[in-house]
């Protein structure tokens, strides 16, 4: 069993006030808590997702915590998990909703990053800053090649670049 895991319910009995408390909101006695924290037993699959359920808190998080299940071998950030987990909980609309907030979210990040390096590429042309003046504003969509009328494909460096969905 991890040690992240005592440590994890540790804090769970301090936020009830106490391992009594703890047990009256989960359906798991006071003893079984007790006897998880000092090691004389080892977690469940049901007492884990039953501390889950009373934490609030994704039981297959809890179950790799307490050894149940292995940890994930690919690099997730905490901020990662806590989406996931959070978006199972809204109703399908709203992940829909969500899913659109974030799209737009990267749209706008990939527009700044494509404006810097016009820009960065501008300066290492001798000041020649090119597209980057034709763009009124930097919010998502904005500047994007044919919002004015102008062309889908750019020249760079001697090459055509085709725009978004041309090959």
């Amino acid at each position: 069993m991890e040690k992240d895991l005592i440590e994890w319910l540790n804090e769970q009995v301090k936020g009830a006030g106490s391992i009594r408390a703890l047990a009256r909101r989960s359906e798991v006695s006071h003893t079984t808590i007790a006897d998880v924290l000092s090691g004389a037993r080892l977690p469940t699959f049901e007492f884990c997702h039953e501390m889950a359920r009373v934490a609030r808190v994704d039981p297959v998080w809890l179950f790799r915590l307490s050894g149940l299940l292995p940890q994930i071998t690919k690099e997730i950030s905490d901020d990662e998990e806590e989406l996931i987990h959070l978006t199972r909980h809204l109703a399908r609309h709203d992940r829909r909703n969500l899913i659109i907030y974030a799209k737009a979210l990267v749209e706008a990040d990939e527009q700044e990053r494509r404006t810097q390096v016009v820009a960065l590429d501008g300066l290492a042309n001798g000041g020649n800053f090119g597209d980057v003046n034709k763009f009124d504003d930097f919010g998502p969509g904005a500047g994007q090649p044919g919002d004015r009328g102008e062309p889908e494909k750019r020249e760079e460096r001697g090459k055509t670049v085709l725009g978004p969905g041309q090959r």
